[in-house]
């Protein structure tokens, strides 16, 4: 996988500057097989925040499923794929 292919710098970057604690990240059905590397590789450059992986939402792949953040007490969500 190619960090910068979904722009990880910026998604940390912009973690920092907000200060989010616990991050969901929302991943369509055909990304879900990197979700994992991805949730690694945040968790390893930056270690004092929690990220979450969405899978699960009903609603269509373009949309944020704040239902779901909300049930992990997320204070963000990171959405990849279309929009």
């Amino acid at each position: 996988m190619e960090s910068s292919t979904f722009e990880l710098t910026k998604i940390l970057e912009w973690v920092q500057v907000n200060d989010y604690k616990r991050i969901a990240l929302q991943f369509p059905q055909d990304l879900l097989s990197i979700a994992p590397e991805i949730l690694l590789e945040l968790e390893k450059c930056a270690n004092d925040k929690q990220f979450f992986i969405l899978a699960d939402t009903s609603y269509r792949s373009c949309c944020l499923d704040l239902i779901a953040a909300e049930h992990a007490n997320c204070d963000s969500i990171v959405h990849f794929g279309g929009a």
